[in-house]
């Protein structure tokens, strides 16, 4: 009984996995439709990394949205990456846990706790779980 329930629960985040990700990859390819003129595309991973003009950076299912002013734009890339199959990992909670938690820690009150605490703006857990992630399938 144990063991086919695993295979359930298995076979269940498996499917959502693949719709949650096909949702996604449907929002950034209209994403990438309205940037298009203004972006340079590359593959990477199985995942397509946009590189705009813009100040943002995100992924959205296999697109990863990526600014060319940011610090660094290869680290971003990887890092998006790490977003990326924690999206698949988490399903529809990964705009709660990794979304949610990435705008709070821009809130100023936490900022400043954060800065008080010597803590850098990046040093969140979903952010180090993405990089985990990233290191483990390498760069």
């Amino acid at each position: 009984m144990e063991r086919t329930k695993r295979v359930f629960n298995g076979i269940l985040l498996l499917l959502l996995s693949v719709t949650w990700c096909a949702i996604q990859t449907v929002a950034g390819a209209l994403v990438a439709l309205v940037l298009l003129p203004r972006i340079r595309l590359q593959k990477y991973r199985g995942m397509i990394v946009a590189y705009h003009p813009y100040s943002f950076t995100v992924s959205l299912g296999t697109f990863a949205f990526v600014s060319d002013g940011a610090y660094r734009p290869r680290a971003a890339r990887g890092r998006m990456y790490g977003h990326y199959v924690q999206s698949l990992i988490f399903g529809p909670l990964f705009f709660l846990i990794v979304s949610l938690s990435q705008l709070l820690a821009k809130a100023p009150l936490i900022k400043r706790y954060r800065a008080e605490r010597d803590r850098a703006p990046e040093d969140i857990f979903v952010n180090r779980q993405a990089a985990r992630l990233q290191a483990r399938v390498g760069e």
